[in-house]
């Protein structure tokens, strides 16, 4: 109840950082970006719609002419802490779980200090605040799937460190239980590649922590437990990914695209307090001059033994890896880490040592407190590498901090070597040293803050899901698909990118497209298979939309069976009239977007001719896209159906008719003789096998919380 006490000020302070940092967020203005406009807003609308009315979304109709919606991850259906702000709007519940999951993240590392590290409150702030207010974080707001999947993985390292100590396997019962929820929790909140990162990080933390070596299999407990939790979202993710254009992994040429630079492998934590990282936010990882300093502290006095050596290791290995192509060390690891192939961006490896450098520096904190000696190898060791950062830093021109930034760091390393030294001369004076550090910590990160992005890119509430002037132009919002063809909206104010309906900024306005912008698994080999036929483009990108793809014209036929009724075009350089169907005409103008009719077969014909004989239909619900009914009269019997919609496994159809795949992407079946009505269903595969794992994984972990506790003495030291 004391350490209780004790710690509700220190937790109330860095959660008054967090505030400080991103409490404007729940104000009246709102975060924007490319990212949030075009990604995660659409997807959590879209959720949201569906929760609110108590149905279970497994089936988006609105990107790439129909796709999975509950196997996408980063869609986050099964979250449940995204459930209790289903009550808000969209844009608002964003920015909210946005905050809630950094101030998670940072009492996360403050709690690993305090009862893995055994630090003070004071030194704790520093660990808390020091990875919540982290560049890494600040970078990585507008990415709302990572920054919610990131926030338990100090969790993830806590418990890791309790199983890891724990005596017997009766202690062990909980940590390993609380590692199973904090791995599911990342896996469920939508970002995979923050799962696998924090299954390589908490394994190796183990390996270095466990005594006795074979208790470190414990935390391969806690894995296959915690996969086994969000085995309701994994299952039907994986089976999802076998016909991603990512099946098979990635080759190492995508896999490395944004690995770090290695000209700011040595400055990518220092921090910047003029300039806000609007470009190549991947690579930013700074952290205070305090904490840096603080944290070398650490390591020269071995103040946090083996779990000291434990986050100096796996800093080591996150700043390596985050290198990617410039380390043979990712390559080993893309040739025999299991799922290494499946991920991008090597530069997100800098997440572990944000976390790693902040707990060290709560360490370090402790030790300038206590005035401990450093150990003379250790202190050689720390005192030339950060010799060769500085000079290295220097020498790298645009990656090196602004001369003001060079200023404060030399301000801040005096503070903390000074307070050290005084510390050691007078032990009263440890206390106000502490708080003077702390002070200086809490400064710098405000500083730094005061540029990041999220002061400036944002826009008043409701203006992202306001219905955009296009959509509004639209004589009848619900008849077929659009293609927006529009050169990139990036340079318009996030405002206004709406207006010209980029890819999945459609979704807002409830609207159907041919077209979409995933960067994860939704991209179907069928879909690029087919959009590669339709645009006449033999060097099709998978990774980009259609509209990056086009060519001088599309095929007329396979665009009639898209039933895209209207193009919307802005501000394109070639001659629409050729690279559209004969027979479009522009029939209206929204503003400076320009309104086509195109032709289309409708939502249903038949194969090969086009023709829609009277009475064949197509009923659509559009509050449960995964059920279609199709009136099929007489005279179509025995004839070929093509629905347009993409066909997807999980799809099915009544009367024991069986469903094909029309010109690569289509549903399409042979109508009963006598016609009648056909429903085709869609359900999630793998869902319900999921659903079973996860059902006995909740009993398992309900019965490692149900062990009780043993009574009498146990490990309980942060000192080894």
């Amino acid at each position: 109840m004391r350490r209780r006490v004790h710690d509700a000020p220190a937790v109330a302070a860095v959660l008054a950082l967090v505030g400080a940092a991103f409490g404007q967020l729940l104000g009246h203005r709102l975060l924007a970006g490319y990212d949030v406009t075009t990604y995660s807003l659409p997807n959590r609308a879209e959720v949201t719609w569906a929760l609110r009315h108590l149905h279970l979304p497994q089936w988006d109709p609105l990107r790439f002419a129909g796709s999975p919606l509950l196997a996408n991850p980063q869609a986050a259906v099964l979250y449940p802490l995204h459930w209790p702000l289903l009550v808000l709007a969209p844009d608002r519940a964003q920015d909210v779980a946005l905050v809630l999951h950094v101030a998670i993240a940072a009492v996360g590392a403050y709690a690993f200090a305090r009862l893995a590290l055994r630090t003070s409150p004071l030194a704790a702030v520093v660990a808390g605040a020091g990875f919540g207010l982290s560049g890494f974080v600040e970078a990585h707001i507008g990415h709302f799937e990572q920054t919610t999947s990131l926030a338990w993985l100090p969790w993830a390292l806590l418990a890791t460190d309790r199983l890891a100590i724990a005596e017997d396997l009766r202690r062990a019962a909980r940590p390993v239980a609380g590692l199973a929820a904090a791995l599911a929790l990342t896996a469920l909140a939508g970002h995979t590649q923050y799962l696998h990162l924090a299954i390589a990080t908490v394994l190796v933390y183990a390996l270095i922590v466990a005594r006795p070596f074979a208790s470190a299999a414990r935390a391969l407990a806690g894995v296959a437990l915690g996969v086994a939790l969000a085995a309701i979202q994994l299952v039907p993710t994986e089976l999802l990914s076998r016909r991603s254009v990512r099946s098979g992994g990635l080759s190492f040429h995508d896999a490395v695209a944004y690995s770090l630079p290695r000209s700011r492998a040595l400055t990518a934590f220092l921090p910047d307090f003029t300039r806000a990282p609007h470009a190549g936010v991947e690579y930013v990882a700074g952290l205070p001059w305090a904490v840096l300093a603080l944290a070398a502290i650490a390591v020269a006095t071995g103040r946090a033994g083996r779990r000291g050596v434990a986050l100096a290791a796996i800093a080591v290995l996150g700043l390596v890896l985050a290198l990617g192509s410039g380390t043979p060390v990712f390559r080993l690891a893309y040739d025999i880490v299991p799922a290494m192939d499946s991920f991008r961006v090597p530069a997100r490896w800098l997440l572990v040592p944000s976390l790693a450098l902040p707990l060290l520096a709560a360490c370090g904190l402790d030790a300038v407190t206590h005035g401990l000696r450093p150990h003379r190898a250790a202190l050689a060791t720390v005192t030339a590498g950060a010799g060769v950062v500085g000079v290295a830093g220097l020498a790298l021109g645009r990656a090196a901090p602004e001369p003001v930034s060079i200023a404060l760091g030399a301000v801040a390393a005096a503070l903390a070597a000074g307070g050290w030294y005084l510390a050691k001369r007078t032990g009263r004076a440890g206390p106000f040293v502490a708080l003077a550090l702390v002070l200086v910590v809490g400064g710098e990160l405000l500083g730094a803050n005061a540029h990041a992005y999220v002061r400036s890119l944002r826009v008043p509430a409701g203006a992202l899901l306001a219905r955009s002037s296009t959509a509004a132009a639209l004589s009848d919002p619900t008849a077929g698909r659009i293609f927006s063809v529009t050169t990139d909206a990036v340079p318009l104010p996030y405002g206004e990118q709406r207006r010209v309906l980029p890819p999945n900024a459609f979704v807002l306005d409830h609207l159907r497209s041919i077209d979409g912008y995933d960067g994860g698994l939704l991209v179907d080999r069928n879909w690029v298979r087919a959009m590669t036929g339709l645009s006449r483009n033999r060097t099709f990108r998978d990774d980009s939309p259609l509209v990056a793809n086009l060519g001088p014209t599309l095929d007329p036929r396979r665009f009639a069976e898209l039933d895209v009724t209207r193009v919307l075009v802005h501000d394109w350089p070639a001659d629409i009239p050729t690279l559209l169907p004969p027979g479009s005409r522009r029939i209206a103008r929204a503003g400076d977007v320009d309104v086509w009719s195109t032709p289309t077969y409708g939502p249903v014909f038949l194969a090969g001719s086009g023709d829609v004989p009277a009475g064949l239909r197509l009923l659509r619900d559009p509050r449960r896209p995964e059920r279609l009914v199709v009136l099929v009269p007489p005279a179509a019997g025995g004839r070929r159906v093509v629905v347009s919609e993409s066909y997807a496994p999980g799809w099915s159809a009544s009367r024991g008719v069986r469903l094909t795949r029309h010109h690569d992407l289509l549903m399409s079946f042979v109508a009963p003789a006598g016609g009648g009505r056909v429903v085709l269903r869609y359900r999630t595969p793998g869902l319900v096998a999921g659903a079973t794992i996860t059902m006995v994984a909740l009993l398992v972990l309900g019965a490692l919380l149900a062990v009780p506790r043993r009574t009498g003495p146990h490990l309980t030291s942060g000192r080894s």
